[in-house]
């Protein structure tokens, strides 16, 4: 049933007894909701029908009930008065934050809100208040999801020019486009301007115009460059295709041309699926303050009333669910005060031991995937730990991810941590250890003991923190491996410095042929250069990290360079001691850079391939599927790049009208045709 129009797959298929397979990716089902029918990894062949079958199983067994929970995002610059404004929302009246006052990485609480309606219906929205300091977005992506309304605040008093919009509202539009469109009905935003009352009625009504303009502006760039992806990728992959074709009977092993096609493909697929289910921009901006007389908060309340009710944006309001859901999630707030997160496998035991020994865990692992996206609790794909205290992880997070590290990171006289790290002095301590972490980002595991100590963390959990810390790209292990298996230091990208002397000039001297990539986009996600980093970082050694930047060796045998040149484009820079080991360095740092922005379907494009021969000094530029066939068909065709056999001449994109390099004056996929005949 995959790629049809389907809205709800019926619960009469729980009385086919022979059904055993189902595929149905690809349609736009409200129901079941689609924690239970999208694919997983562990699908076999895409088959859905096991996880489905299971959920009509538990509404047939345990009773039904209404879902009437969902989140509710508040998104904003620092500073802009998003608290204040959740403060006003939530309690009817005034309750300004102090300035200076700064929220934390994420503070969450809880808001009913009852219908418009006679039956006054209550509905629970857990309210998630993000900070906007730059520290924090390397976080953010572990809490947006599909089922949650978003609020965009944006300060209305100082934001006067499109440049403002920009980075105040547009920023945050295009987090959400890039993260979350395409994998639900799509998103409902609301925008916020907030201290209105500083400004008078004209000016407020001209710059939230003025916003609306821009954004819409900013929406049709987007998708223009998504449509010209689109029709990029089906010239890449015809124009791949017909070369492979071409060479098959050079090739020499494994294919590894038809993966690239396939990545291809699926790129193609990802972008038109985001085409479909583009952000729905909002056709007004909510004029507000949070002061007293609560300037335009009325008309912003009884507008989240209305939204959440939106069936278009959230068909899983009021959706049919299990009752063995409701009692899970009275088990997890139950529980979550005296555990807060246990590994699966303790998880299922639990929950079995609590609700009954007959749930399996497909069940279990439903009802957890389904409250991670209410908001109950927290679990990934990335970690097998499930966080029933959502809260505890943030605080644990922000322990060591923070914006006033300067000024509450200090020297404490009752240090019980006896290690001649921390003891020698109060001196060495700051001038040391805290300037280190601060100013490059390195961070010792005692330093993380000490950040963690009112934890009360045991050794076992410890562990599994730091893991975790791993797996969500905010650390990177660096250095030798303690005696108790855990790294004795740790890269922290956030707090990585601004500018440092890089070493790639002396590298460059001693390895003379060079490999750049760029990669293009509309725009980069907060914290992916952050989070890209650890991920290469894993695959490396020898690591210098920049705000901008990583240096590394890969493999001990060549090294690179990644540097974000503007924000909306990487350059990766390759040197090695032969002009193949470079080539076929790039690929694979290309490879591990192209899987990582698949979250961001249609983001990515690879727009160039850079190889300098250092007898001439002379640079080249190759396609990257050009690349992919030279590296796959034989070896030779990498010598014959590396001995230089180019005709001078330039080199331009082909989809603006102009003509790529061509080696020997031939094209390479006539140039592929002449060896196979050789």
């Amino acid at each position: 049933l995959s790629s049809n129009l389907i809205g709800k797959i019926p619960i009469d298929l729980y009385s086919l007894d022979s059904l055993k397979m189902l595929f149905c990716h690809q349609n736009p089902i409200q129901w079941p909701p689609q924690e239970i029918w999208k694919d997983r990894d562990e699908d076999m062949n895409g088959n859905v029908w096991p996880r489905v079958n299971n959920f009509f199983h538990q509404l047939t067994i345990s009773g039904q009930i209404e879902n009437v929970s969902m989140k509710v995002m508040v998104l904003g610059r620092s500073e802009c008065g998003k608290t204040s404004l959740i403060n006003a929302l939530l309690l009817d009246h005034s309750k300004l934050v102090r300035k200076g006052d700064r929220t934390l990485g994420i503070e969450q609480r809880q808001w009913i809100v009852h219908s418009n309606d006679n039956s006054h219906r209550p509905y629970e929205l857990t309210v998630l208040d993000f900070a906007g300091q730059d520290e924090y977005y390397v976080t953010h992506h572990l809490y947006l999801s599909s089922r949650a309304l978003y609020l965009v605040a944006f300060d209305l008093s100082i934001c006067r020019t499109e440049a403002d919009v920009d980075s105040m509202v547009g920023f945050y539009m295009n987090l959400l486009q890039m993260r979350l469109c395409g994998s639900s009905p799509g998103i409902k935003v609301l925008l916020v301007g907030t201290h209105a009352d500083q400004i008078d009625a004209d000016t407020a009504k001209y710059r939230c115009d003025m916003v609306l303009r821009r954004l819409r502006s900013l929406l049709m760039l987007n998708i223009q460059h998504w449509k010209k992806e689109i029709k990029g990728a089906e010239e890449r992959i015809e124009e791949l295709v017909d070369l492979r074709n071409m060479s098959k009977d050079l090739t020499d092993g494994e294919d590894n041309s038809q993966e690239y096609i396939s990545r291809l493909r699926e790129q193609k697929e990802g972008i038109e699926t985001r085409l479909k289910f583009l952000i729905a921009l909002p056709e007004k901006v909510h004029s507000v303050s949070s002061a007293s007389g609560l300037k335009g908060l009325p008309e912003l309340r009884c507008d989240v009333k209305v939204s959440i009710l939106d069936r278009t944006f959230f068909p899983q309001m009021c959706e049919t669910i299990p009752l063995f859901y409701e009692n899970f999630r009275n088990y997890i707030r139950e529980n979550r005060r005296v555990t807060p997160y246990y590994n699966w496998e303790e998880h299922v035991r639990c929950v079995r031991e609590q609700l009954g020994s007959e749930l399996d865990a497909e069940t279990i692992r439903s009802a957890t995937d389904f409250m991670h996206h209410l908001g109950e609790l927290l679990f990934t794909n990335e970690s097998a730990t499930v966080f029933l205290d959502v809260q505890w992880l943030v605080d644990a997070m922000k322990l060591v991810i923070r914006h006033d590290h300067d000024e509450t990171l200090f020297w404490k006289d009752d240090m019980d941590l006896q290690t001649d790290l921390f003891m020698r002095n109060r001196i060495y301590f700051e001038e040391n250890i805290k300037k280190k972490f601060l100013k490059r980002g390195e961070l010792p595991v005692e330093l993380l003991a000490y950040l963690w100590n009112d934890l009360n963390l045991d050794a076992n959990i410890f562990s599994d923190l730091v893991t975790l810390l791993e797996d969500f790209e905010i650390i990177v292990a660096f250095g030798p491996i303690g005696a108790d298996d855990i790294p004795k230091t740790f890269l922290v990208p956030t707090f990585a410095p601004h500018n440092l002397k890089l070493s790639s000039q002396s590298v460059s001297e001693k390895m003379n042929p060079s490999v750049h990539l760029f990669t293009c986009t509309a725009a980069f996600p907060a914290a992916m250069m952050q989070r890209l980093q650890v991920l290469l970082s894993k695959k490396s050694t020898s690591v210098v990290l920049t705000k901008d930047s990583a240096e590394a060796s890969w493999n001990g045998y060549c090294d690179f360079l990644l540097k974000l040149k503007s924000p909306c484009q990487l350059e990766l820079t390759v040197w090695a001691k032969n002009g193949e080991d470079a080539l076929v360095t790039a690929r694979e740092i290309a490879d591990s850079i192209n899987i990582f922005f698949c979250q961001w379907p249609g983001m990515l494009t690879i727009e160039e391939i850079q190889y300098e021969q250092p007898s001439t000094g002379e640079t080249y530029l190759i396609r990257p599927h050009d690349l992919e066939i030279l590296l796959d068909v034989d070896t030779k065709h990498v010598s014959c790049l590396k001995k230089g056999n180019f005709a001078a001449g330039g080199f331009d994109h082909p989809r603006e009208g102009k003509k790529w390099f061509d080696v020997d004056n031939v094209p390479i996929r006539e140039l592929v045709g002449t060896l196979k005949e050789n």
